[in-house]
């Protein structure tokens, strides 16, 4: 005997205090999520897009998560929907925006470029920021704001009889070879660039040009304006190109100011950097401020930020070898 068929469920609606819910956070969300997009899209392109250019990642993730969460009582279609919002956004996050992806640490090969931004370090500290500097080990290093520390026994003491400082205002060059030059391109009261030569040829076959650079750090300054108070220095002198580039930029990566000032440019953490890519604040980062670049001559077998365990920034390492050597 057949047994009679049982009539389909119906479909429960959501509650109007869930779907009230899961609208408002889904709105929000949406609004959350539409603005850092527009700030990755336009980046500091325009004055009022480098502000949503500061919204970090991480926002927009969490903006998806809730929102995924919030929906879930008023149906998992619209939870789902959610949900594949948030895999993607963190697909970019850990893939490309930064490399927790990428397979290995490359070599440390090559010359050792170090560069730290040493503002509100002080003696004394624990660890001692000299102390630091030293475990940073460059064989050139470029400090920002670097105080007295130039100047300490224990500097000299590392750098031993062959080594050299040179100091320039607000940068400082502490090299294992010889420094051929170090002066300034230009300078004003926010914009500071200079110029330092080293004879890197028993490393790297030849001397190489570092351009250094401490930009403002004030977010109401136009990052295209900055960008161009330093090509106008540049274009100021008859400089050769440089082969790195380093320092503060008080700029994202991705800036389009940093474009704009060295087009041939490509950053050391797109080439070799491995983890999370954010050098400020030390303690918990979420900004790429202090940069690393490289001409096309060169490229980075490997590129850290190392917390130093003093000051505000964290310090940048890379290792540098032509770009024709042979990758491991």
């Amino acid at each position: 005997m057949a047994r009679p068929r049982s009539r389909p469920r119906p479909r429960r609606r959501a509650r109007p205090l869930a779907r009230a819910v899961a609208w408002t956070g889904g709105g929000l969300a949406t609004l959350a999520i539409l603005a850092w997009a527009i700030g990755q899209l336009m980046s500091d392109g325009t004055w009022w897009s480098q502000w949503l250019s500061w919204i970090p990642t991480p926002v927009a993730l969490a903006a998806s998560f809730v929102a995924a969460v919030a929906s879930y009582p008023a149906g998992r279609r619209f939870a789902g929907r959610w949900a594949i919002v948030f895999i993607v956004l963190a697909t970019w996050f850990l893939a490309f925006e930064h490399r927790f992806l990428r397979p290995g640490d490359g070599p440390r090969e090559g010359l050792r470029v170090v560069h730290w931004n040493l503002t509100h370090c002080r003696p004394g500290g624990t660890p001692n920021f000299v102390n630091a500097l030293i475990g940073l080990d460059g064989d050139v290093t470029v400090l920002s704001n670097p105080g007295s520390a130039p100047g300490a026994p224990e500097i000299t003491a590392w750098l031993g009889p062959e080594g050299r400082v040179s100091s320039l205002g607000t940068f400082a060059v502490l090299s294992r070879l010889p420094i051929l030059r170090c002066e300034w391109i230009g300078a004003n009261d926010a914009v500071f660039v200079g110029l330092a030569e080293i004879d890197a040829t028993s490393v790297l076959g030849r001397p190489i040009i570092i351009y250094m650079l401490d930009l403002p750090s004030d977010p109401e300054l136009s990052r295209l304006a900055i960008a161009e108070q330093v090509g106008r220095f540049l274009d100021a002198k008859h400089l050769p190109p440089p082969d790195l580039v380093v320092g503060d930029f008080n700029m994202l990566r991705d800036s389009r100011a940093i474009r704009l000032m060295f087009p041939e440019a490509h950053h050391a953490f797109d080439e070799a950097g491995r983890g999370f890519g954010a050098s400020y604040p030390r303690r918990w980062p979420v900004f790429h401020l202090d940069h690393l670049l490289l001409s096309s001559d060169w490229r980075a077998s490997r590129y850290d930020l190392v917390d130093p365990g003093v000051g505000r920034h964290r310090a940048q390492i890379g290792w540098i070898v032509p770009a024709g050597a042979p990758a491991p």
